[in-house]
Parts: C-alpha cells; sequence; structure tokens
C-alpha cells in the first residue's frame, strides 16, 4: 500500500488550485468512472483496519491518523482483520493488484 501511495505527486496531495469539497468530488468522480464503490470513506477505514490489524499498534495507526484517542481506535478497528489479512493488505501495489484480487 505504501508503494502504491509513493506514486501519488506532491501535487496530488497539495491540491493548490482545489478546495476540499472539489478533492471529494474529483475522488467520488474517479470511483464511479472505476466502477467501484466506495461507501463510508472505505479507503480510510481499510487503512485503520489493516493497519491496525497488520502492525498490532493503535498509537502508530492513531498517530498517522492524527486520531486524539487510540482507545477509540482500537475500539472501532481491533478485530475487523486478522493479522495476516493485515499483512497482505501492506502487500498490495499496482503490480499486485490483479493478482491478490482472484
Amino acid at each position: 500500500m505504501w508503494a502504491s501511495l509513493a506514486t501519488l505527486t506532491r501535487a496530488f496531495w497539495r491540491n493548490p488550485k482545489g478546495t476540499p469539497a472539489e478533492y471529494m468530488k474529483e475522488k467520488s468522480l474517479l470511483f464511479t468512472d472505476a466502477k467501484v464503490s466506495h461507501p463510508h470513506n472505505c479507503l480510510r477505514h481499510s487503512f485503520c483496519t489493516y493497519h491496525v490489524a497488520a502492525y498490532k499498534n493503535p498509537g502508530l495507526t492513531a498517530t498517522i491518523l492524527c486520531h486524539r484517542n487510540q482507545g477509540m481506535l482500537w475500539a472501532r478497528y481491533n478485530g475487523n482483520a486478522t493479522q495476516d489479512q493485515g499483512k497482505r493488505y501492506w502487500t498490495i501495489t499496482p503490480e499486485t493488484a490483479s493478482a491478490l484480487a482472484k
């Protein structure tokens, strides 16, 4: 997953010309164009679920997500995936995604 995020440019993250609402609209259009559902901010929730599962470190996950309370994070995301599933999630790259989806 980190490898996939590393391919994005600084311009993508900074989005100096757009507002947060414009960014969300563009992100939604990308999902729609790809015919992939994205309920309830699924990327952020997947990140949390699989990071906690893989690394068993709610403090680290909370820090990455800027959460103030790691207990809340642990309560919401712990147990939603196994450690093996979490570790597998972190092997997703543009090159491995197709094989992992099968």
